[in-house]
């Protein structure tokens, strides 16, 4: 039979955030698990381990309150190589320079960049106390013989935990809005992952809580369709002269111009996610020899 589990819903909303992110209390026989650690330093909680979904900093953050007291944190060497003060500033930087050509950062969104960014060095420091195992090796989804699925698509690290009929699902499923994808074939087959394995409830990273396997369903299908269709403005915006993405931006996300700020920059990094694929199918050529980037139509022919 089945180890029972009980799940407690936990939310959190921090600057800049703009809607709360969830993080979860699973009890069983056998102690407490945290399914990620939320935006707060300190969350509040009490568990024998944690396991991290993905490096986003509303998921890790309030390991700083619990990396010393747990037995272990359960989280990736991929996630953990996100999880870097200066890496996650350059990330940034390379997003606002490919597409705008400038550092866009040096704008109202700067200020909230920087403060990501410390974030993520001092939940370096706290990990660099913590004893660290791989998801697939920790101890209470291997005594609940929980899986561990791949899921990348939001971020090419993330991870989902299936157990006890719960599937844990980080930012795979964001209730009420648009999931932000840097890979949206990644994304399908993540979906499919999900879909096919045994749950009851989805807990999502954001949103409300539990969810059902059809609404899963019905918002896998919504956000794949929503996502290809904006696939097909992006490459319907790039034609066979050499384009900057800061005029493929501003067709393919009409308006925003006029949302500076961290809207702006999710819409850069999706951009940059779209075109990978373009390129990956032959589609487009993209320069990245200056800023911005450039990118024309792949020609029959050409190249």
């Amino acid at each position: 039979m089945a180890e029972r589990l009980q799940v407690q819903v936990l939310s959190a909303i921090e600057p800049p955030l703009e809607d709360p992110a969830n993080y979860y209390l699973v009890s069983w026989s056998g102690g407490k698990l945290l399914v990620d650690a939320g935006p707060r330093r300190n969350p509040g909680v009490e568990a024998d381990y944690v396991v991290v979904t993905h490096w986003h900093w509303d998921h890790v953050y309030g390991l700083i309150g619990l990396a010393g007291r747990v037995k272990s944190v359960c989280i990736t060497k991929r996630t953990l190589e996100y999880i870097d003060e200066r890496r996650a500033l350059e990330r940034m930087r390379t997003v606002a320079l490919a597409v705008a050509g400038r550092w866009i950062l040096e704008t109202p969104l700067a200020e909230a960049a920087a403060l990501m960014a410390r974030r993520y060095g001092e939940v370096r420091e706290a990990l660099e106390a913590a004893s660290l195992e791989e998801p697939s090796e920790c101890p209470p989804l291997v005594a609940l013989k929980a899986e561990v699925l791949a899921c990348p698509g939001h971020s090419d690290d993330h991870i989902c935990i299936v157990a006890g009929g719960y599937a844990f699902a980080g930012d795979n499923v964001v209730p009420g809005r648009s999931v932000t994808l840097t890979d949206l074939d990644a994304y399908t087959g993540s979906a499919y992952r999900l879909l096919g394995s045994a749950w009851t409830s989805l807990m999502p990273g954001h949103g409300r809580a539990p969810l059902s396997r059809l609404e899963v369903a019905e918002y896998f299908s919504r956000s794949i369709n929503s996502k290809r269709a904006r696939l097909c403005r992006v490459l319907s915006a790039i034609g066979d002269d050499w384009t900057p993405l800061s005029k493929v931006i501003a067709e393919a996300y009409p308006g925003i111009a006029e949302n500076p700020g961290l809207t702006s920059f999710v819409a850069a990094r999706s951009l940059i996610g779209y075109l990978g694929l373009l390129e990956r199918a032959g589609l487009v050529e993209v320069d990245r020899s200056r800023y911005p980037w450039r990118v024309r139509r792949r020609a029959y022919g050409r190249g």
